[in-house]
């Protein structure tokens, strides 16, 4: 396990060549109150399904299929006085389908989220 910062964030990496895809989760803390619970909820329902560049479900699908059926998601869920929101992303590894430019157009579709 590797932990370092980007642009101020703390990063945690493990390695592993036990598995054939790749996942990342972006989590970010916030207090927990009734109505950013509320908020945070209804945002991230809407997350999951449409984003400026793919602003139908159908578009976001057909993406997915493009990263070799990838699979996003996004949820918010309460932990004591915290509310996490988390994002994450699921992709085959690039080295079993010859693809160097994969993990940064997987990347760039999280982004979009």
């Amino acid at each position: 396990m590797e932990k370092f910062e980007i642009n101020n964030i703390e990063t945690t990496l493990i390695k592993t060549d036990k598995f054939k895809t790749i996942t990342v989760f972006v989590v970010f803390f916030g207090e927990f109150t009734r109505a950013n619970a509320t908020k945070r909820s209804l945002l991230t329902r809407i997350m999951n399904n449409t984003t400026r560049k793919y602003p139908t479900k159908k578009l976001v699908a057909n993406k997915l299929f493009d990263l070799y059926d990838a699979g996003i998601f996004v949820n918010s869920f309460p932990i004591h006085k915290a509310n996490l929101t988390v994002f994450g992303l699921n992709i085959v590894n690039p080295k079993f389908v010859n693809d160097d430019g994969l993990l940064n157009e997987a990347f760039s579709f999280l982004k979009e989220f």
